[in-house]
């Protein structure tokens, strides 16, 4: 009789698995939805938004990826416009995590410290890790050097017309100002 009960132990904590098995794969097919449907939903309303005029809240704009659109230089346009370097694919974006940015340069993986300041705007960009893979090309309008050292050198942010804008000052004294939108 004790093994007929140790086996009906046994098969009551098979059968609790399962069930709790069952109820975790549940959880997250509901998970994997919704950050699917929140990514779709974030992306439309950024378009939506462009069109309206109705401002993206700051943590909408850290919770996903960000495309660089433009680059200014002491306030006037670089060369560089999203528009016109197509080919470059999935280069110069980035996104926040927790305490860090990460993203692809042209053609190198980042990430870096942020350290966020006393006000909503001020950021600090740290030292900006890479991969060091060589580039078989590398858009003229702006290398990825380049693009390390106006992030690294970011002191603070602003979200202007629903595209957030880091502003960076060089060495020499030149202000830098890296448009993003999604």
């Amino acid at each position: 009789m004790n093994y007929l009960q140790d086996k009906v132990k046994i098969c009551d904590i098979i059968n609790l698995m399962k069930t709790k098995l069952i109820y975790l794969f549940a959880v997250g097919l509901m998970m994997i939805g919704f950050n699917a449907n929140a990514a779709g939903t974030l992306e439309a309303r950024a378009r939506t938004a462009e069109t309206s005029q109705e401002p993206i809240p700051r943590h909408e704009f850290m919770s996903g990826e960000l495309k660089l659109v433009e680059v200014y230089i002491n306030g006037i346009k670089t060369q560089y416009t999203r528009d016109a370097q197509i080919e470059e694919g999935g280069w110069f974006v980035l996104s926040f995590n927790a305490s860090t940015i990460h993203g692809v340069g042209a053609p190198n993986r980042y990430s870096a410290p942020v350290n966020p300041g006393a006000d909503e705007e001020s950021l600090r960009i740290g030292l900006i890790r890479s991969t060091l893979m060589a580039a078989l090309f590398e858009p003229d309008a702006l290398k990825e050097y380049d693009y390390f050292t106006y992030l690294q050198g970011t002191y603070r942010t602003a979200i202007v017309n629903n595209r957030m804008e880091f502003y960076s000052r060089l060495e020499d004294g030149r202000e830098v100002r890296l448009v993003f939108g999604r």
